[in-house]
């Protein structure tokens, strides 16, 4: 795909989201993974343009779900939350407010979604660690140039040949990616333009947003990798409101299981 092919694809897609036709609304009936999932973790926010939240861990119980450890504070994107594409489906609740994500918007996305790789700069991953682990070497990228057929994709410079725009290395001189948890936003057959590379990640600071992915302190991090456990935990993100409105249809934890 030339360079001008790409600039064309990004243009349609970024004139069809601000027309309003690329605005999928979803069910808002519970998602199959959800009846099956052993584990949740559940992030939620005052509202939707809040750039931060509560991240709570939780494993199903005989009588609802047990909440695992204390609440972690984590930064979200700068613009607060929008729907994303994922487990709960491709869009929007209507009912339910909140716009859906596009790439560059500055929001994180809110549903459900499959947390299932982890990557770090370290040989090893933190102890106990059950899930899938790759090392960040100096030519990973994620390539957010949604004009690319590679877009959303986490790949090694050095093993393929480049279709993409910019230099989305993982190996970063902040350190922000030591430890990096894959939010599966948008990677089945992915949409252009829908979003791109959301992680869990270490945050430059307490209050201090992202432009899209939900971070937390190092020590808050490394201390969930071990707790995921692939397809039997999922991420639940959404602002108070509508969490709660969803919580009996979708069977999440509840208020009255706080403390459990």
């Amino acid at each position: 795909m030339t360079q001008l092919s790409r600039s064309i694809l990004l243009m349609v897609s970024l004139v069809l989201a601000a027309c309003g036709a690329a605005r999928p609304v979803v069910s808002a009936s519970r998602p199959a993974a959800l009846e099956e999932a052993a584990t949740l973790v559940t992030v939620r926010s005052p509202n939707w343009d809040a750039s931060s939240g509560i991240l709570e861990r939780w494993e199903r119980a005989e009588t609802g779900w047990r909440r695992l450890a204390d609440p972690v504070p984590v930064s979200l994107g700068r613009n607060g939350l929008a729907w994303g594409r994922g487990v709960h489906g491709d869009g929007a609740i209507d009912a339910l407010g909140g716009g859906v994500k596009q790439e560059g918007d500055g929001r994180s996305p809110a549903g459900v979604f499959a947390l299932s790789r982890v990557f770090g700069y370290s040989d090893e991953p933190p102890a106990g660690t059950t899930m899938s682990y790759s090392v960040i070497t100096p030519s990973l990228q994620c390539v957010e140039d949604a004009a690319s057929d590679r877009y959303n994709q986490i790949l090694d410079r050095a093993e393929v040949t480049p279709s993409w725009s910019g230099t989305d290395l993982m190996r970063r001189e902040d350190g922000l990616y030591e430890y990096v948890v894959v939010v599966e936003h948008n990677t089945t057959s992915p949409t252009s333009g829908a979003g791109s590379c959301v992680f869990f990640h270490i945050w430059r600071g307490e209050g201090t947003p992202t432009s899209g992915c939900t971070a937390m302190s190092r020590d808050a991090l490394a201390s969930l990798i071990p707790a995921l456990s692939g397809p039997s935990t999922l991420l639940v993100q959404l602002p108070d409101a509508a969490y709660s409105s969803l919580a009996e249809a979708w069977g999440l934890p509840t208020v009255s299981e706080i403390g459990r």
